[in-house]
């Protein structure tokens, strides 16, 4: 499923997709792929690493958009 957050800067989007993933991953999802913008793909593993721990961390696979 795709889905688009949309939004002003600060109106919660980035929370909402991650408690969103979190959800996914901790009622048993196996693959989630998040697609964002190149300069913050770091961050943004390292968010779901400390939200996640590194078991469920990897049911999640962060891309950029020169990855895909």
């Amino acid at each position: 499923m795709l889905r688009f957050i949309l939004g002003t800067g600060g109106s919660g989007k980035t929370a909402y997709i991650h408690n969103q993933i979190e959800e996914l991953v901790r009622s048993g999802e196996q693959e989630v792929i998040l697609l964002v913008p190149d300069q913050s793909t770091f961050e943004t593993e390292k968010a779901f690493l400390n939200l996640l721990g590194a078991r469920l961390c990897k049911n999640v696979t962060v891309f950029g958009f020169d990855g895909m």
